[in-house]
C-alpha cells in the first residue's frame, strides 16, 4: 500500500482479519514472538526504534498500526472482508473479486499478500488412538489460549520448530505444572538476548537514521555470512552451535540425543531462544525434552515407540507444523479463474520471484525463508509500483509473462527441505531454472527487482485506462462485510 500510494495508485486492501496484522493479528499462542531480528523485519520506510531487538506479537501489531498510520493507508483497509473469487478478462483488462457476502471490486492489477500457508487448516499427523486421550489437544495455530488452561497442569508440546521452542517456556513461566517437548528429531537452538541491539548505542552517537540502516546492513551481512557458512562449511557451523549451546544446558543432559538434528543447518530453520528462555527452564526443571515418536495415545498418557511413556498429561499441544498453499500463490479457498478456466497450478511457473506465467497484471510477495521476511515484501511491493507506474506512464494495459515452450520444471535448490514445503512441492506452481523461480537471495532480487530491465519474457498491450489498484493480504478468512467506499459494486 506505501510503495503504491507514492506512485498516485488507488489501493483498496482486502483484510479478511478484524485489524492490521496478518500473522500476528490471527496466531495467538503462548509467546509468539518475531524470530528475526526487528531492525531487518521493519520496514525501511518506517524504521524500527524500539530498544529490542526481538518483540513479541503486541509490539509488533503496535509498530504496524503505526507503520499504517504513518503511510496513510488506514483508509484502504477493509477489515472483516473474505475473498471468494477472483477473475482475470483479457478483453477487458480488469480483476474481478467478490467477497463472501457479494461485493464486486473491479481493478487492473491485483497484489496478492496472503503469506504461504493456510490460516484455516493446521498440519497434525495421524497419532493413532488419540480420539481415546481424556485430555485436550490444541494446535497452536488455531488457539487463543488463556493462562488458566495449562496452569497446575503437566503439558506434552509436540514439535521440535519455533513454535515448540517458543510455546514451550511460556506456558512453563506461566503456571504449567511441568511442560515435556516431545520431539520425533532435534533442530537446531541459537540463544539469543532480546534487548541487545546494536541499534540502541549506535544511534546515541550517529543519530536514528543513520544508525537504522548500518544496523540494518551489519545484521544482513550476519546473517549472510552464516548462511553461506550453513551452505559450505555445515559440520563447522554445527560444532559451533553446540558449543555455544554446551553451557546454557543442564550438567547431566544428553545433547547428543536431544539437540544433534540429523540434517545440516538451515536445511531447516534455525532457532532463536530469546534471552535463552528454554535452557533457563531446562535448567529449573520446569521443562524437558524427549526424543522419540508417538506409539499411540492413551486416556491420559502418551506411549512411545521406545516403549517408554509420558503419564498423567493434561493438555498436549501438537506445534506439528502448517499446511503450505496447495494452490500458491494463491490461497486454497479462493476460487481463481483466468479468461474464464480456474487456475491450474502446474499449468504455470514462478517468474521473477512474484509473478506468475500467463497471469496477467498480477504480482505476489513472498518473503524469504532464512532473511527476514520483509526484506522481500518490501523488494517485491517496490517493483509492482515500479512496474504499475512505468506501464501508467507508457501507456500501456497489460502485462503478461510467457514462458518459453522448452522450459522444464526443476526443484528448487535454494528452498528448505522442511515437511510443509516438501508435502506440496508437487501440486503448488511450478519451479523452473533462472528467473522462473521464487529467490531466497537479496541479491539478486535486489537486483532484478530495483534495477533490472523488465524481462524480454513480459509481454505488455496497448493502452487503456488504468483503474484501481486491488491488494490481497492478511490471511482470508471469517465474514466478510465491507466497510468504507467500495472500488466498484
Amino acid at each position: 500500500g506505501y510503495h503504491l500510494r507514492k506512485q498516485g495508485f488507488t489501493v483498496a486492501i482486502l483484510d479478511a482479519a478484524p485489524g492490521v496484522g496478518g500473522t500476528w493479528q490471527h496466531i495467538q499462542f503462548p509467546g509468539i514472538r518475531s524470530d528475526s531480528d526487528m531492525v531487518s523485519y521493519s520496514f525501511t520506510w518506517y524504521k524500527w526504534t524500539r530498544p529490542d531487538k526481538l518483540a513479541d506479537a503486541a509490539e509488533i501489531k503496535e509498530y504496524l498500526d503505526e507503520a499504517v498510520a504513518f503511510a496513510g493507508i488506514s483508509d484502504a483497509f477493509h477489515f472483516n472482508t473474505r475473498v471468494k473469487t477472483t477473475s482475470y478478462s483479457s478483453a477487458d483488462h480488469q480483476w474481478t473479486i467478490t467477497s463472501d457476502k457479494g461485493n464486486v471490486y473491479r481493478s487492473q492489477f491485483l497484489f496478492m499478500a496472503a503469506g504461504y500457508y493456510e490460516y484455516d487448516s493446521a498440519y497434525t499427523p495421524e497419532f493413532p488412538k488419540i480420539d481415546q486421550f481424556q485430555g485436550r489437544v490444541v494446535h497452536p495455530q488455531q488457539w487463543a489460549p488463556s493462562p488458566s488452561e495449562w496452569k497446575d497442569k503437566r503439558v506434552v508440546v509436540i514439535g521440535s520448530g519455533a513454535t515448540a521452542a517458543t510455546i514451550t517456556p511460556a506456558m512453563a513461566k506461566s503456571g504449567a505444572k511441568h511442560v515435556t517437548m516431545l520431539q520425533r528429531s532435534p533442530g537446531y537452538w541459537v540463544a539469543e538476548t532480546k534487548s541487545a541491539n546494536v541499534f540502541n548505542p549506535v544511534s546515541k552517537v550517529l543519530g536514528v537514521t543513520i544508525a537504522f540502516h548500518l544496523t540494518r546492513v551489519l545484521y544482513f551481512f550476519i546473517s549472510w555470512v552464516l548462511i553461506t557458512l550453513c551452505t559450505y562449511k555445515p559440520d563447522w557451523v554445527r560444532t559451533f552451535i553446540k558449543k555455544k549451546m554446551a553451557p546454557l544446558l543442564p550438567e547431566d543432559f544428553d545433547a547428543d540425543v536431544h539437540f544433534n538434528p540429523r540434517y545440516d543447518p538451515w536445511d531447516e530453520r534455525v532457532c532463536l531462544i530469546a534471552d535463552g528462555d528454554f535452557f533457563t527452564c531446562l535448567r529449573e526443571g520446569t521443562v524437558s525434552v524427549v526424543t522419540d515418536t508417538v506409539d499411540h495415545f492413551e486416556e491420559r498418557s502418551i506411549a512411545l515407540t521406545s516403549g517408554e511413556r509420558i503419564d498423567d498429561v493434561d493438555l498436549v499441544c501438537t506445534a506439528t507444523g502448517f499446511n503450505l498453499h496447495p494452490s500458491l500463490p494463491f490461497p486454497s479457498n479462493i476460487e481463481v479463474l483466468i479468461d474464464g478456466k480456474p487456475y491450474n497450478p502446474r499449468s504455470h511457473f514462478f517468474y521473477n520471484s512474484c509473478m506468475v506465467s500467463d497471469v496477467p497484471n498480477f504480482i505476489f510477495t513472498m518473503g524469504y525463508f532464512r532473511y527476514s521476511w520483509t526484506i522481500k515484501a518490501d523488494l517485491v511491493s517496490a517493483y509492482a509500483a515500479r512496474l504499475w507506474g512505468h506501464m501508467r506512464d507508457e501507456k500501456l494495459l497489460q502485462v503478461r509473462v510467457r514462458r518459453p515452450a522448452d522450459l522444464q520444471e526443476v526443484q528448487p535448490s535454494d528452498a528448505l527441505k522442511c515437511g510443509y514445503l516438501k508435502r506440496c512441492l508437487d501440486k503448488v506452481t511450478r519451479y523452473g531454472p533462472g528467473i522462473w523461480t521464487i529467490s531466497q537471495s537479496p541479491f539478486t532480487d535486489m537486483w532484478r527487482l530495483r534495477y533490472a530491465a523488465f524481462g524480454k519474457e513480459m509481454e505488455f498491450s496497448e493502452w487503456g485506462k488504468v483503474g484501481h489498484i486491488m491488494a490481497q493480504c492478511g490471511p482470508i478468512k471469517g465474514n466478510a462485510s465491507v466497510t468504507g467506499p467500495q472500488v466498484s459494486g
